[in-house]
């Protein structure tokens, strides 16, 4: 091998490193941003999960409407939390 061929090679070389640095570097960021993700649907979770429990607990109804209100408030909540849920599932194998 030539040392003209030698040193292309080598410039090939250090462009392939560069370019698997920067995948790397894009990599790191993507896997960051799904964790940042992952954390603020969970905490979602939380506080929707928090709010559907003290509104079951709720015993302030002063008639039916009132209780039926609640009742599809509270319904509500939980197909948020559902929602929620799949979403984290999803959230969790991105940013695995």
């Amino acid at each position: 091998m030539t040392i003209k061929a030698r040193n292309q090679r080598l410039v090939r070389l250090r462009r392939l490193e560069k370019l698997r640095e920067i995948g790397h570097r894009q990599a790191m960021l993507a896997a960051g941003q799904a964790e940042s993700t992952l954390a603020q649907l969970q905490h979602l979770a939380e506080r929707t999960g928090t709010l559907a429990d003290s509104y079951a607990a709720r015993t302030d109804a002063d008639d039916g409407a009132a209780l039926a209100h609640l009742g599809a408030f509270r319904a509500g909540l939980e197909r948020i939390a559902r929602s929620t849920a799949g979403e984290i599932d999803t959230a969790r194998r991105i940013a695995d």
